[in-house]
């Protein structure tokens, strides 16, 4: 595995602004902090374990009652949702969170709390199923399981291990016991695992035939009903109902809070957030008015979906206009490759295309006379070239969602990023054209660097495809794309 290149900051800063800083380094998630020791005389670490774990317990409770909610209500999604992100929300809307989330723990305690009655209901339910299944072969029996005898006879009800009928086991009585006579036999139950059976006989033969009974394997319910079978089953029925009735109601009362699931969101990542705060503040190295922080931010933030470990990526090489033929390109080329040798980078990598230069991509030709060469080619045409800088370099490579690009998707959907300006322009109004004239587009802005280095084509500052095939990374204007669609503007 390839080292990661990283830098090593350290700020130092006035506590009274410590809470903007770490926020502001939260938001922008560049900086892995590391808790290097420092001068102890002048600097101390706080105590922050009691705040962490309540934030920490805070999101975990709101995390329950989401997924409460979730398992009731599953909230739609699109096949694609996944690559859409969470919206990036404004500080006044941080702000509304922090100050609703007392309201929004109350609602998940009590989505909790009816929804472990709800499993507690479930459990019990089951306990009571499984009591009933076992009084099911004893449903014949009219008196109470636990009756042992009356005034002149001896009762025995319970169970062989084998399949007996009436007639063979009158015949295996009379053989084992042959001076216990009038002996009573009803069989309730029979199967060849288990024959349930009601006898009885005179009081005073009732120790001999229950002697010779347990020879042949009789024996007792383990939890004999005090009532009637059939009437034991009609109470635990009855239990059953209820306990039902109540899950019913919790469930009901939750689903009402399903138009808080947003709040929820927004609330579990507050406090997460929170709680990172305090983990960095508990190593946060402290004076009375200074703290100072210390951290690595990662090198390799491109919004392509390559593995390129090492690598600087020219994300855009263009001259234009009045500004070409004076040798403008070579210099800015030059000046990269001088800054990834200084950085102690593998080499460098752009996005191609084979054969003649196409739109808003780097001309192979002219790579190819400085010295690049392709190293990966995705099935739309598109090339990753690079130009290796050590002997030692790894050749960077596609994703395989770039190199066989491709989604499940009817009609045409654009991916987009703010990385070009000219998307800021004219994607709104290649939407409105569609709209206008009845074509189906989807447009998904791409607002994170994770979303943009998974995104199924080569390209992420413009994918354009249409019925799951990829059509263009080309920036399409209104009158470009509806001859895209086989309408004229």
């Amino acid at each position: 595995m390839a080292v990661m290149p990283m830098k090593r900051i350290s700020i130092y800063a006035l506590k009274n602004r410590r809470k903007q800083i770490l926020e502001l380094i939260q938001r922008r998630g560049v900086v892995e902090i590391d808790d290097r020791k420092a001068d102890e005389t002048v600097f101390a670490k706080m105590d922050t374990v009691p705040a962490k774990s309540r934030f920490e317990n805070n999101a975990a409770a709101l995390q329950s009652a989401l997924d409460a909610l979730d398992k009731l209500e599953p909230p739609e999604k699109s096949l694609f949702a996944s690559l859409n992100g969470r919206d990036a929300i404004p500080l006044s809307k941080y702000q509304e969170t922090a100050d609703g989330a007392g309201e929004l723990l109350k609602i998940a305690s009590r989505i909790n709390t009816l929804w472990k009655k709800c499993a507690d209901n479930r459990a019990e339910i089951l306990r009571l199923q499984t009591q009933i299944r076992a009084l099911e072969p004893w449903m014949k029996l009219d008196i109470s399981m636990r009756t042992i005898s009356t005034p002149t006879t001896s009762v025995f009800t319970g169970s062989f291990p084998v399949e007996y009928t009436e007639e063979t086991l009158r015949a295996k009585i009379a053989e084992g016991a042959p001076d216990v006579d009038g002996v009573v036999v009803e069989i309730l139950s029979a199967s060849p695992q288990q024959t349930c059976a009601f006898l009885m006989c005179h009081i005073s033969q009732g120790l001999k035939l229950e002697t010779y009974l347990r020879s042949i394997g009789f024996t007792y319910p383990a939890e004999p009903s005090k009532v009637p079978p059939a009437e034991r089953v009609g109470i635990l029925n009855g239990r059953i109902t209820a306990l039902q009735k109540e899950i019913d109601e919790n469930e009901a009362e939750i689903r009402t809070h399903k138009n808080r699931r947003e709040d929820l969101l927004y609330t579990i990542d507050y406090f997460t957030m929170r709680t990172e705060k305090y983990d960095v503040l508990g190593r946060l190295w402290q004076s009375p008015h200074v703290f100072l922080i210390t951290g690595y931010i990662p090198a390799e933030n491109a919004w392509v979906p390559i593995d390129a470990p090492g690598y600087l990526y020219i994300n855009c090489l263009w001259v234009a206009g009045s500004m070409k033929g004076h040798g403008y390109s070579s210099d800015l080329l030059g000046e990269c490759i001088r800054d990834a040798k200084a950085q102690g980078r593998q080499g460098i990598c752009i996005l191609s295309a084979e054969g003649r230069k196409r739109e808003f991509l780097s001309d192979p030709k002219y790579l190819a006379y400085k010295g690049f060469t392709v190293a990966d080619t995705s099935d739309c045409g598109i090339t990753l070239m690079y130009l290796p800088l050590t002997p030692s370099a790894e050749k960077p490579t596609f994703k395989e969602c770039a190199r066989h690009p491709g989604i499940k998707e009817d009609g045409f959907v654009l991916y987009y990023t703010d990385q070009c300006p000219f998307t800021f322009y004219w994607v709104p109004r290649v939407a409105e054209a569609a709209a206008e004239h009845g074509i189906l587009l989807k447009t998904v802005r791409i607002t994170d660097r994770k979303t943009a280095q998974n995104l199924p084509a080569p390209v992420t500052t413009y994918a354009l495809f249409r019925d799951g095939k990829f059509v263009t990374h080309a920036i399409q204007s209104d009158k470009k794309f509806l001859a895209l669609a086989g309408l004229k503007g």
